[in-house]
């Protein structure tokens, strides 16, 4: 009992400390409010962790002490020179609620996970708590994981350094990098619903509809409490992309801000410093940019505006003083080019064959699409007869009567997407180009940055890795794209009336507990432990310590805390996004509103 206890008081520190330290330096420097001010908060919260522990490596000191030191000096210094600045506070409740309750049903659903299993994923997630332990500890210049030798510089060092903050303060067994690690890889809640407002005219049923295909994504789900750093790329993106659609609009209105060029630099770079996968988004924004910029020049046969040269300084100036510091360690302890080239998924080695082409597209389509759809035309074309496809008992190929929970978590899983999901995304795209044709890529609209972002950022990417991924798919890559569909989907669903809503939405919680209840089965059952041939032996040979183990096996409680969280959300999200569409925004005020001059006026205390 009393380990089940420090286990949730852990979690709460980690969710008090994954938003204050942002919450008071942002009140201090800037004046935002609501939606932008919970999003920055965590990713700069993120963002302070990282560094500091970064600071304590570098300076070879204790990491625990330091850590508390720079942490407190942040608070009481922020909370010192506020102290005449009173000023409401005006946090989305709704949003801070739904982030909290999924924190707890991810959290309580570490408690129940016995070992990590599920969809051909392998061992990244032993990977990041070593190099997490590396900056905690000052492991050895030459530590390398896998017996590819993947060496400290072939992950991009956020998510490493701000686990190891939290590990500074919590303790170093697996089960505290479990936590901390579980906040940053749901953050991406909070952009999300700021993005798929934006893209809904500023409906907040768009954002709680898209909150609600988040929570209710077995992709998204999974890879969450997966210690690994594929969902807090999609934290720093989504941030990145908000920032960027809103100077895109800046410019073309000849008002651009430092203050929009300087958040778009920081999370760009901060993306980058994550996983290098984010270059393949920042590439396509970049072109828009210059698309973007020559049709407002050549309409308005002007010099682009001085202040568009100044934030677009602050964006490179920001993005810079995020990524200089730890390049610049690493290419002084490593060199460039083992820097550069440690991964051992490598752009130096692609090869532009016939058969890498063909391996990148049945790569994409594995990522996309759910997988038996390619296990079964696979043995189709091979002329398996229709007997061989319903009796095939290969882990490889579509045994429709055989386990099914096994087929329907392996085969059904891997394609993130889902089968609700794909459908309701070809029904959205084919009526908006029936509707309205290419209008849709008109420049000034937001329509156009994503039409190029989709599909050259996958591109790029599935071009981008010698590594067959068949099965697999490159997830780093495709969950912030998977988010993005949600967002244009969660926009048309509040378009719909009640009966379409309801199948969509019932589809997508239908194939949630249907997937996640087959694996939640099956790791039960240890069914999984035969086809578990490299996580298994992962957390036994190198004694890893989950939260399951530490609270003994205690399932009731988490189970029921899993159960209400996600109730919870169910509950919250549909009654907002099944009102009724009317088609009117004024009740709905655009997000990141900055306080009016009366609320950021001090207020005089009587004499």
């Amino acid at each position: 009992m009393m380990e089940s206890l420090f286990y949730i008081l852990e979690a709460l520190c980690v969710l008090v400390l994954g938003f204050l330290p942002g919450y008071l330096l942002l009140r201090l420097v800037t004046r935002q409010d609501g939606w932008e001010l919970l999003m920055n908060s965590a990713a700069f919260s993120i963002l302070f962790a990282a560094f500091s522990e970064f600071a304590a490596y570098l300076l070879n000191i204790n990491a625990t002490w330091f850590n508390l030191a720079t942490t407190l000096l942040l608070i009481f210094g922020c909370l010192a020179l506020m102290r005449r600045r009173k000023i409401a506070i005006k946090v989305p409740r709704g949003l801070l609620l739904i982030f909290s309750l999924a924190f707890l049903a991810i959290v309580s659903a570490q408690a129940l996970i016995p070992f990590y299993s599920g969809a051909y994923w392998y061992g990244d997630w032993w990977l990041h708590y070593g190099l997490s332990l590396f900056y905690l500890n000052h492991g050895p210049l030459d530590s390398t994981w896998f017996p590819q030798h993947y060496a400290v510089t072939s992950r991009t060092p956020i998510f490493n350094l701000a686990g190891a903050y939290f590990m500074s303060l919590f303790g170093s067994a697996f089960w505290n990098f479990q936590i901390p690690a579980s906040f940053m890889n749901i953050a991406f809640l909070l952009p999300l619903a700021l993005l798929a407002m934006r893209l809904g005219g500023n409906r907040k049923e768009a954002a709680y509809a898209a909150l609600f295909l988040a929570v209710f994504s077995s992709a998204l789900f999974t890879n969450a409490y997966y210690t690994w750093s594929k969902l807090l790329i999609s934290l720093f993106l989504l941030a990145a992309i908000y920032y960027y659609l809103e100077l895109r609009k800046q410019l073309l209105e000849s008002r651009m801000k430092w203050q929009t060029g300087a958040f778009f630099g920081i999370y760009s770079a901060a993306a980058f410093l994550t996983h290098q996968t984010a270059l393949f988004f920042l590439i396509p924004i970049g072109l828009d940019f210059l698309i973007v910029s020559a049709a407002s020049l050549w309409k308005s046969r002007s010099k682009f505006p001085a202040r568009g040269w100044g934030a677009i300084g602050i964006a490179l100036l920001a993005g810079l003083l995020i990524v200089a510091p730890w390049f610049a360690w690493a290419f002084s302890t490593y060199g460039v080019d083992k820097t550069l080239h440690s991964s051992p998924a490598s752009l130096s080695d692609v090869k532009w064959t016939y058969e890498f082409l063909h391996d990148r597209a049945v790569n994409g389509e594995a990522t996309l699409l759910p997988l038996f759809q390619y296990n079964w035309y696979s043995l189709w074309f091979a002329h398996a007869s229709p007997l061989e496809l319903l009796k095939c008992k290969d882990i490889n190929c579509y045994g429709a009567f055989y386990s099914v929970t096994l087929r329907f978590w392996l085969d059904t899983f891997p394609g993130a997407l889902t089968l609700t999901g794909t459908i309701a995304a070809i029904i959205v795209l084919f009526g908006a180009i029936w509707k309205r044709g290419f209008s849709l890529l008109r420049i000034e609209g937001d329509e156009f940055l994503f039409l190029l972002l989709l599909p050259l950022s996958f591109i790029l990417g599935t071009l981008s890795t010698t590594m067959y991924i068949d099965e697999k798919g490159w997830m780093p890559l495709f969950l912030p794209l998977l988010l993005i569909i949600q967002c244009f989907l969660a926009r048309a669903a509040t378009r719909w009336s009640l009966l379409p809503k309801a199948l969509f939405f019932g589809g997508v919680l239908i194939e949630f507990l249907a997937v996640n209840g087959s694996h939640t089965y099956l790791l039960f059952t240890e069914q999984l432990t035969k086809y578990e041939t490299y996580n298994l032996p992962l957390k036994a040979d190198n004694h890893l310590v989950f939260a399951f183990d530490y609270l003994g096996g205690e399932r009731l409680l988490f189970a029921f805390l899993a159960i209400a969280s996600l109730a919870a959300i169910l509950a919250i999200t549909l009654r907002e996004a099944l009102r009724p569409y009317t088609g009117a925004t004024a009740s709905h005020p655009a997000p990141g509103r900055r306080l009016s001059r009366k609320a950021r006026t001090p207020r005089r205390t009587a004499r």
